[in-house]
C-alpha cells in the first residue's frame, strides 16, 4: 500500500532532540521532518549514532534519559506528542502506537508465560473479561503464523526460538490494533531464513490491518524488501527521503551513496589459483561434539571434515544452532571434542595437553563477535596487546614494540595504546580484537561473526582490513557468518552447516551460483533484498 494516496497519520515537523553537554554533537535529532500515512512502511536507515532509535523513542513519547525535545512537533492524529501529558502518553503507548524491539528475549519477561504477557496488554488497555482476553491472545498468536498457539501461549520465552519470540513480541504490539507500529531493528538478531519469515509476516499484517510502520534498520537488504519510502539519517539529520526505488537506485546525497556503495554484493570475490605445492595449513578430521541438555543428548557437531591450504579463506555459513561456533570452539580447544582431530601444520592439537597444547594453540587464534565483551574493560589496549605478545613468546620490550606496530597495522593511532576499550567505537574495538589475535603470530585465525554487529560502512572497512592483513601475513582464515553476502566477499571456499553437519562444501563461486543442497538454496533465496542490485557507486566508497 502506498502512503502517498492517504492523508498523513503522523506528521513530524522540525524536531530537534538535544544531547547532554559534553557530547560529540549538540543534537541527537536535528530538524527532522516527515509524514507517515496509514498503510505505509517508512524505513529509517543510517549508521549507529545517526539518531534513528532516538527518533523512534521520541515519537513514542519516551526520549532516552538525559535527552530533551528542544523544538518541533510530533502530530499523531492531530495531537502533539511533544506537549502531551504522561497520563495521555500512557494511554497512547501500546494502544494506538506500539513498538517491536530489536532483541525479543530482552523484551519478554523470562519468568512469565508468553500468553500471560500478551494478555497483560488487554488488562491495561481494555475491559475484556479473562475468557475474552485468552481468546484474543490465541487469535493473535495464530495471526502471527505461529503453529499450535495454545502450546506457545503456555510456554516461557526460553522454550521458544528467536523467531518465535519475535512473533510473540509482534503479537503483543498488535494486541490493541495500533494505528502506528514502530519496529526498531526487529530482525537484526535473527537468522536469514527466520528474518525472511518475519519480514514477510510484517508486510502481510500491514496489508491485513492497514497500520503504518516506522521501520528502523541499518540493513539496505531489509529496506529493499519491505519499504515503501526511505529516510536516511546522518548525525541526527534526515539527509535524504523519498520513494524506495529512487533512494536505492539513484541516491542523491553523498552519505546515502557512501552507504549503498558499502553494501556487500552476493558476487564471489576473484580467487587466486591454487598453489600446486601447497600443503594444508588446517585439517579438521571427523570432528564431533555432543552436549547433554535436560537429560537429552544434543548433537552440536557431527563428523566435520575439511582441509584448508595456507593463505586461503573458508567461509562457514548457516543458521543459529547449525554448529558453526561449536566447530570453531572445538577446533581451537576452547571446548573438548568427543572425537576427531585438528591438525595445524601437521600437529594434532586434539592429542596434546599441558604446555605442549599451550604452545600449539598459539598457532590458532580467534576474533570474537563481540569485541567489547572480549576485551578486559579494566586494562588499557597497550597492556592487552603486550600481554598477548608475551604469551606468544616475546620478551617484554619486544612485546610492547609489537603492540605499537599492531595498532599501526590495524589503522589505529599511537595514542590508542594508553586508552581503555570503552573509549573506542564498535569498529575500532573490532580492529583491536584483530590486533590481539595477530599478537600471537598465528597461522590460522577463526573469525566468529566478527562483522555482524557493525554498520555497513564500518563492516566494509573491517573486511578490507582482514583481507589486507591476510595477504600480508599469509594467514589461513576461517570466517563464520550467517550472511552469504559477507561470505561472498571474503571466501575462497564455503561450507554450509545445518544441525551440526556440513551439508555442502566447495569453491565459493560454485556454492553461491550453483548450490547443490536444498538447504543452501533455501539460505540464498531467503537473503533480504536478493532481487535488488546496488548501483555501481565505487567512486564514492570510503
Amino acid at each position: 500500500m502506498k502512503g502517498e494516496a492517504l492523508s498523513p497519520l503522523l506528521r513530524v515537523r522540525d524536531l530537534s532532540v538535544a544531547l547532554p553537554q559534553g557530547a560529540d554533537r549538540r543534537f541527537a535529532v536535528e530538524g527532522a521532518s516527515f509524514d507517515l500515512a496509514g498503510g505505509e512502511i517508512l524505513c529509517v536507515v543510517g549508521e549507529s549514532g545517526s539518531g534513528k532509535s532516538v527518533l523512534s523513542s521520541t515519537i513514542m513519547g519516551a526520549a532516552p534519559a538525559g535527552l530533551r525535545v528542544l523544538s518541533g512537533s510530533i502530530l499523531f492524529r492531530g495531537n502533539d506528542i511533544v506537549r502531551m501529558g504522561e497520563a495521555k502518553l500512557r494511554r497512547l503507548r501500546g494502544n494506538q502506537i506500539a513498538m517491536v524491539f530489536q532483541e525479543p528475549m530482552a523484551a519478554l519477561n523470562p519468568a512469565v508465560k508468553v500468553g500471560e504477557q500478551i494478555e497483560e496488554v488487554f488488562t491495561l488497555h481494555s475491559r475484556l473479561v479473562p475468557r475474552e482476553r485468552r481468546q484474543r491472545v490465541r487469535a493473535l498468536l495464530a495471526d502471527t503464523r505461529l503453529a499450535d498457539p495454545d502450546r506457545i501461549a503456555k510456554s516461557y520465552p526460553h522454550q521458544l526460538s528467536g523467531g518465535q519470540c519475535q512473533r510473540v513480541v509482534i503479537a503483543m504490539a498488535l494486541a490493541m490494533q495500533p494505528a502506528l507500529l514502530i519496529a526498531d531493528e526487529p530482525t537484526s538478531a535473527l537468522d536469514v531464513t527466520t528474518q525472511a519469515q518475519v519480514l514477510k509476516l510484517m508486510r502481510e499484517l500491514r496489508d491485513e490491518h492497514g497500520h503504518a510502520v516506522l521501520f528502523i534498520t541499518h540493513d539496505f537488504g531489509v529496506v529493499a524488501e519491505v519499504a515503501d519510502r526511505v529516510a536516511v539519517m546522518q548525525a541526527g539529520r534526515i539527509v535524504e527521503i523519498g520513494d524506495k526505488r529512487a533512494v536505492l537506485d539513484a541516491p542523491r546525497h553523498p552519505y546515502t551513496q557512501k552507504l549503498i556503495a558499502a553494501v556487500p554484493r552476493a558476487e564471489p570475490r576473484p580467487s587466486s589459483a591454487l598453489r600446486p605445492d601447497a600443503e594444508p595449513s588446517l585439517e579438521i578430521v571427523h570432528l564431533a561434539k555432543t552436549y547433554r541438555v535436560g537429560g537429552q543428548k544434543v548433537t552440536a557437531l557431527k563428523d566435520a571434515s575439511f582441509a584448508l591450504d595456507k593463505g586461503r579463506t573458508l567461509g562457514i555459513v548457516g543458521e543459529s544452532g547449525s554448529g558453526k561456533s561449536t566447530l570453531a570452539r572445538v577446533a581451537i580447544r576452547l571446548t573438548a571434542a568427543d572425537r576427531g582431530s585438528v591438525r595445524v601444520a601437521a600437529v594434532d592439537l586434539a592429542k596434546l595437553g599441558g604446555k605442549a597444547l599451550a604452545r600449539a594453540r598459539r598457532k590458532m587464534q580467534m576474533i570474537f563477535q563481540d569485541p567489547y565483551g572480549s576485551l578486559n574493560p579494566r586494562h588499557s589496549i597497550g597492556s592487552i596487546l603486550t600481554r598477548a605478545g608475551k604469551l606468544g613468546g616475546k620478551p617484554g620490550s619486544a612485546a610492547r614494540e609489537s603492540a605499537i606496530e599492531l595498532l599501526h597495522l590495524v589503522g589505529l593511532k599511537p595514542e590508542a595504546f594508553a586508552r581503555k576499550p570503552h573509549e573506542f567505537s564498535g569498529g575500532q574495538r573490532q580492529r583491536i580484537g584483530i590486533a590481539r589475535a595477530l599478537a600471537m603470530n598465528p597461522e590460522v585465525v577463526f573469525a566468529d561473526e566478527c562483522v555482524s554487529a557493525l554498520d555497513v560502512s564500518v563492516q566494509k572497512q573491517v573486511l578490507r582490513l582482514i583481507a589486507d592483513l591476510q595477504a600480508r601475513l599469509d594467514l589461513t582464515l576461517v570466517f563464520i557468518t550467517h550472511d552469504l553476502r559477507v561470505a561472498a566477499q571474503v571466501s575462497d571456499f564455503i561450507a554450509v552447516m545445518r544441525q551440526g553437519e556440513i551439508v555442502e562444501f566447495g569453491a565459493a563461486e560454485e556454492v553461491l551460483k550453483r548450490p547443490h543442497h536444498p538447504y543452501t538454496r533455501e539460505l540464498i533465496a531467503a537473503a533480504p533484498g536478493r532481487d535488488w542490485t546496488p548501483p555501481a557507486l565505487e567512486t564514492l566508497e570510503t
